[in-house]
């Protein structure tokens, strides 16, 4: 089954569908908001990127140290423009589209980073993705060291160490296991934590068309996957497409594991019974 053709008009998502560098985060977002409103365009919201950095530029290049303009650019997100999030915002998926993320201020900690990387690259001050466990944050490489910033509480900056005992706390995992995902995180890896939200939810709220379209994004970033592959088929008998199912697992048995066959071969089994109705 061909997953990765129909991406071909996503001119971001398909550079990581090929492992390739240069790949533009923001648009790439914008892609996958693309799914939910196909008529959108991403040059209103580069356009509102561009002027909150606009607005944002002369009081923070005044100021002589990196981190003083780094608290400076968070304080203002946070404050003079209301970027932020709370927990009604992990049950609606415009808090995990771009797009309306710019336009309403309200957003997920992944959703949220994004505008505060997107901003800051604007200004001069790369900040990077972050895949914390438990909740995304961005990294600042300074003169000084990595800063950590929580887009979702108010731009806080965390030093390293608070940012680790923090993370362990919300995490309930060890010190040890915190640290190695304070590196930045890759654009593939970013995206992929943004779908997987997004599958999450529309799981969740039995969205089976929205939930169709993050499945294949995923499948196609992962074909490996036997968890995104049984999902997109499940969903798929929701939606009564049972051929695709026939084609999720038409080779599937040549790899995989015995408990995973037996699962393909229920689907297989509900997938032609619909079939048969039919006819």
């Amino acid at each position: 089954m061909d997953l990765i053709s129909q991406f071909t008009e996503d001119a971001e998502f398909s550079k990581l569908l090929g492992f390739q560098s240069g790949v533009d985060l923001t648009c790439a977002a914008l892609e996958l908001a693309r799914d939910c409103d196909p008529r959108l365009e991403f040059a209103p919201t580069l356009a509102a990127l561009d002027d909150i950095a606009e607005r944002l530029r002369p009081a923070v290049t005044r100021l002589r140290s990196d981190v003083d303009a780094l608290r400076k650019m968070c304080d203002a997100l946070a404050e003079e423009f209301d970027f932020g999030g709370d927990s009604a915002c992990f049950e609606r998926a415009d808090s995990s589209y771009l797009n309306r993320v710019v336009e309403t201020g309200r957003g997920i900690p992944i959703s949220l980073s994004l505008v505060y990387v997107a901003v800051g690259e604007r200004l001069g001050l790369p900040l990077s993705g972050v895949a914390t466990p438990a909740h995304f944050l961005c990294r600042f490489d300074g003169l000084a060291g990595p800063l950590f910033v929580d887009a979702f509480r108010h731009g806080r900056v965390l030093d390293p160490a608070e940012c680790i005992d923090w993370i362990s706390d919300v995490s309930g995992l060890p010190v040890a296991a915190v640290r190695p995902s304070l590196e930045p995180a890759a654009p593939r890896t970013i995206i992929t934590r943004m779908l997987n939200n997004l599958k999450a939810l529309h799981l969740r709220q039995a969205d089976w068309r929205a939930a169709e379209s993050v499945l294949q994004r995923l499948l196609a970033l992962r074909p490996g996957s036997f968890c995104d592959r049984r999902d997109l088929a499940a969903v798929s008998l929701m939606l009564e497409r049972p051929g695709r199912v026939l084609d999720l697992f038409e080779s599937f048995s040549n790899y995989a594991s015995d408990e995973e066959r037996e699962s393909a071969c229920e689907m297989l089994s509900a997938a032609r019974q619909l079939i048969i109705a039919w006819n």
